[in-house]
């Protein structure tokens, strides 16, 4: 019987020799790390969303988890090690009038979940967090006038909270990328917040600068439940909308029949307002920022009590009827702060205006 040869083939050496390398240099690493988080080389923060965080404003009963962020003092990169986690502690006050917090068994995140009652605004809830005994920046925790939703399930929660007519409630705020991330589904969300009884005659704010991803398109189809065409497509009860920063197209058709809408701010990122945008809305005057390269047919249109409207740039193109039949007037009713240069206008009455001798 022949004896297993125990001896290394050299065809392998060169593997074993590197595999033992990587895993003495990964543990001297380790070893390093946690030298370094004992002695101040490595920062604690506490995070929302895997960025740091040292003010959070919730929404009344919003839940949110906040987690441990280890941080390189010396590069600002976040390190993904929990093997150097040795000691954990979340500091928070016993206090669940307001906000109420727990911790999983790790430790690892906290859970807060806020109440009914906003807080005033002297009142500080603070959370702070201390990992192998360095103490993280605080963060300041309080509860805003407006609820939240970032799904489905949490906006039919929140609902008939704010049509409540007895409340005093009246914004939401919309967060994420699934509520408004598809073609005619802002419409629907508005659509919800139309008051159809008539002795409620409550007006709402909707807040989309935390919506992730935003289509403001809206397709005109048949209306469910043979309502009519414009009582279905109009609203008056959203007076308020606050648009994401970083948004770059106003989609067709967006606040078509917004009687509500008196006004609107424009981020300084959007580069396409389409077609109908702002059709039939209250608006009574705009300033389109200079970033705005684009005006789509009718973008403007009946919008009966707009009387000024100021171009903070020139590089645009202005389509047909986009201001038909508007309180413009007067060519003075019409900004130009960059001059006219760069302007193309379709012809009409709101070119006629502007080359008028008046």
């Amino acid at each position: 019987m022949v004896k297993p040869d125990k001896t290394i083939n050299h065809k392998f050496a060169p593997l074993v020799l590197a595999a033992a390398f990587l895993l003495f240099s990964s543990c001297s690493d380790m070893i390093s790390r946690l030298d370094e988080a004992e002695s101040g080389g490595i920062g604690v923060r506490i995070a929302c969303f895997d960025s740091p965080v040292e003010n959070i404003e919730l929404g009344l009963v919003e839940k949110l988890t906040l987690s441990i962020m280890l941080v390189d003092e010396k590069t600002g990169e976040q390190i993904i090690d929990y093997s150097m986690l040795k000691s954990i502690d979340w500091t928070y006050p016993d206090d669940t009038q307001y906000i109420s917090a727990a911790n999983n068994n790790d430790k690892l995140n906290l859970f807060l979940t806020a109440g009914d009652k906003i807080t005033p605004a002297d009142y500080s809830y603070t959370v702070s967090l201390t990992v192998n005994g360095k103490q993280s920046p605080p963060c300041t925790v309080s509860i805003g006038e407006f609820y939240t939703a970032s799904d489905a399930r949490e906006f039919g929660e929140v609902i008939d909270k704010l049509k409540d007519i007895n409340s005093g409630v009246n914004t939401l705020k919309i967060k994420g990328d699934v509520l408004v991330s598809n073609e005619n589904s802002f419409h629907i969300i508005s659509e919800n917040l139309e008051n159809e009884n008539s002795l409620n005659d409550k007006t709402y704010t909707l807040d989309l600068s935390e919506a992730t991803t935003l289509d403001l398109t809206i397709t005109f189809e048949e209306p469910p439940d043979n309502k009519e065409f414009w009582e279905y497509y109009s609203n008056s009860s959203i007076t308020k909308v606050i648009l994401p920063e970083d948004l770059e197209v106003i989609g067709k058709n967006a606040f078509c029949g917004y009687e509500g809408l008196t006004s609107i701010d424009i981020p300084n990122s959007v580069t396409t307002i389409e077609t109908g945008a702002f059709e039939m809305s209250g608006l009574t005057s705009v300033t389109i920022p200079a970033s705005v390269t684009k005006i789509g047919d009718a973008a403007f249109c009946l919008c009966t009590n707009l009387s000024q409207v100021t171009f903070n740039g020139n590089n645009i193109s202005i389509g047909s009827d986009a201001f038909y039949k508007t309180a413009l007037e007067d060519k003075n009713q019409i900004i130009f702060k960059s001059g006219r240069d760069g302007v193309t206008i379709a012809p009409g009455p709101f070119y006629e205006i502007l080359n008028s001798g008046s």
